[in-house]
Protein backbone atom coordinates (compact mmCIF):
# COMPACT_ATOMS: atom_id res chain seq x y z
CA UNK A 1 0.00 0.00 0.00
CA UNK A 2 1.28 3.45 -0.90
CA UNK A 3 1.59 5.88 -3.79
CA UNK A 4 5.34 5.66 -4.35
CA UNK A 5 7.26 8.02 -6.62
CA UNK A 6 10.77 9.37 -7.00
CA UNK A 7 11.99 12.61 -8.55
CA UNK A 8 15.24 14.01 -9.88
CA UNK A 9 16.30 17.28 -11.44
CA UNK A 10 18.50 17.32 -14.55
CA UNK A 11 20.53 19.92 -16.41
CA UNK A 12 22.26 18.68 -19.53
CA UNK A 13 23.44 15.15 -18.73
CA UNK A 14 23.84 15.74 -14.97
CA UNK A 15 21.17 14.47 -12.57
CA UNK A 16 20.57 15.19 -8.91
CA UNK A 17 20.25 12.68 -6.15
CA UNK A 18 16.82 11.06 -6.06
CA UNK A 19 14.04 12.03 -3.67
CA UNK A 20 11.69 9.15 -2.90
CA UNK A 21 8.20 9.56 -1.45
CA UNK A 22 6.08 6.70 -0.15
CA UNK A 23 2.79 8.65 -0.31
CA UNK A 24 3.47 11.46 -2.80
CA UNK A 25 2.60 9.91 -6.17
CA UNK A 26 -0.35 12.22 -6.71
CA UNK A 27 0.94 15.34 -4.98
CA UNK A 28 4.68 15.37 -5.75
CA UNK A 29 4.33 16.35 -9.45
CA UNK A 30 2.05 19.25 -8.45
CA UNK A 31 4.54 20.34 -5.77
CA UNK A 32 7.41 20.34 -8.27
CA UNK A 33 5.49 22.43 -10.80
CA UNK A 34 4.52 24.92 -8.06
CA UNK A 35 8.18 25.06 -6.98
CA UNK A 36 9.06 25.83 -10.60
CA UNK A 37 6.63 28.76 -10.59
CA UNK A 38 7.58 30.02 -7.12
CA UNK A 39 11.36 29.61 -7.35
CA UNK A 40 13.01 28.34 -10.53
CA UNK A 41 11.41 30.68 -13.06
CA UNK A 42 12.53 33.62 -10.94
CA UNK A 43 16.21 32.61 -11.06
CA UNK A 44 18.23 34.81 -13.38
CA UNK A 45 21.88 35.12 -14.22
CA UNK A 46 24.65 32.67 -13.52
CA UNK A 47 26.13 33.95 -10.28
CA UNK A 48 24.85 31.15 -8.07
CA UNK A 49 24.49 27.39 -8.49
CA UNK A 50 20.68 27.68 -8.34
CA UNK A 51 20.73 30.30 -11.14
CA UNK A 52 22.70 27.79 -13.22
CA UNK A 53 20.17 25.06 -12.32
CA UNK A 54 22.85 22.77 -10.90
CA UNK A 55 20.78 19.63 -10.24
CA UNK A 56 21.81 18.89 -6.64
CA UNK A 57 21.37 22.55 -5.69
CA UNK A 58 17.90 22.51 -7.28
CA UNK A 59 17.06 19.43 -5.18
CA UNK A 60 18.21 21.15 -1.96
CA UNK A 61 16.17 24.25 -2.85
CA UNK A 62 13.14 22.05 -3.56
CA UNK A 63 13.46 20.31 -0.18
CA UNK A 64 13.76 23.68 1.58
CA UNK A 65 10.69 24.95 -0.32
CA UNK A 66 8.74 21.75 0.39
CA UNK A 67 9.20 21.97 4.16
CA UNK A 68 8.69 25.71 4.51
CA UNK A 69 5.96 27.53 6.39
CA UNK A 70 3.71 26.78 9.33
CA UNK A 71 1.69 24.12 7.48
CA UNK A 72 4.86 22.03 7.19
CA UNK A 73 6.45 22.69 10.56
CA UNK A 74 7.03 19.04 11.43
CA UNK A 75 10.25 17.17 10.73
CA UNK A 76 9.61 14.58 8.02
CA UNK A 77 9.75 11.17 9.66
CA UNK A 78 8.35 8.59 7.26
CA UNK A 79 7.36 9.72 3.76
CA UNK A 80 10.62 10.98 2.22
CA UNK A 81 14.14 9.63 1.77
CA UNK A 82 17.07 10.22 -0.60
CA UNK A 83 18.89 7.79 -2.86
CA UNK A 84 21.82 8.03 -5.24
CA UNK A 85 19.69 7.13 -8.30
CA UNK A 86 16.21 5.93 -9.29
CA UNK A 87 17.03 2.32 -8.40
CA UNK A 88 18.10 3.16 -4.85
CA UNK A 89 14.57 3.06 -3.42
CA UNK A 90 10.96 2.16 -4.14
CA UNK A 91 9.08 4.08 -6.86
CA UNK A 92 7.06 1.08 -8.00
CA UNK A 93 3.65 2.79 -8.14
CA UNK A 94 4.47 5.82 -10.32
CA UNK A 95 8.08 5.55 -11.47
CA UNK A 96 10.85 8.16 -11.48
CA UNK A 97 10.07 11.69 -12.69
CA UNK A 98 13.08 13.56 -14.09
CA UNK A 99 12.56 17.31 -14.40
CA UNK A 100 14.77 18.92 -17.07
CA UNK A 101 15.81 22.43 -16.01
CA UNK A 102 17.28 25.19 -18.15
CA UNK A 103 18.68 28.47 -16.78
CA UNK A 104 16.28 31.40 -17.23
CA UNK A 105 13.45 29.01 -18.17
CA UNK A 106 13.00 26.65 -15.22
CA UNK A 107 11.51 23.23 -15.87
CA UNK A 108 10.95 22.60 -19.56
CA UNK A 109 10.32 18.85 -19.70
CA UNK A 110 9.50 15.81 -17.62
CA UNK A 111 10.73 12.29 -18.31
CA UNK A 112 8.83 9.54 -16.53
CA UNK A 113 10.85 6.35 -16.18
CA UNK A 114 9.81 2.92 -14.98
CA UNK A 115 11.53 -0.43 -15.34
CA UNK A 116 9.54 -1.06 -18.54
CA UNK A 117 9.15 2.29 -20.34
CA UNK A 118 10.09 5.96 -20.60
CA UNK A 119 7.80 8.87 -21.52
CA UNK A 120 8.81 12.47 -22.32
CA UNK A 121 6.40 15.32 -21.60
CA UNK A 122 7.20 18.88 -22.70
CA UNK A 123 6.00 21.42 -20.14
CA UNK A 124 6.82 24.57 -22.11
CA UNK A 125 5.61 25.39 -25.61
CA UNK A 126 9.11 26.27 -26.76
CA UNK A 127 10.76 23.42 -24.85
CA UNK A 128 12.16 21.40 -27.79
CA UNK A 129 13.86 24.48 -29.25
CA UNK A 130 15.14 25.64 -25.86
CA UNK A 131 16.54 22.20 -25.07
CA UNK A 132 18.26 22.00 -28.47
CA UNK A 133 19.69 25.51 -28.02
CA UNK A 134 20.91 24.64 -24.51
CA UNK A 135 22.56 21.41 -25.72
CA UNK A 136 24.27 23.31 -28.53
CA UNK A 137 25.78 25.77 -26.04
CA UNK A 138 27.15 23.08 -23.73
CA UNK A 139 28.50 20.36 -26.00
Amino acid sequence: MGDRISIQFQTGHERSVTLFSHWGGETMPRYVLQFDTDVLRKCRGDSYPLDRMEPNTVMVAFLAWLFRGPENDEVPTHDYYLGKNRSDGDNSDNGNYVYACVPDKGIIAITIETEDWTTHVWTAKEAPEVLEEHRGNHE
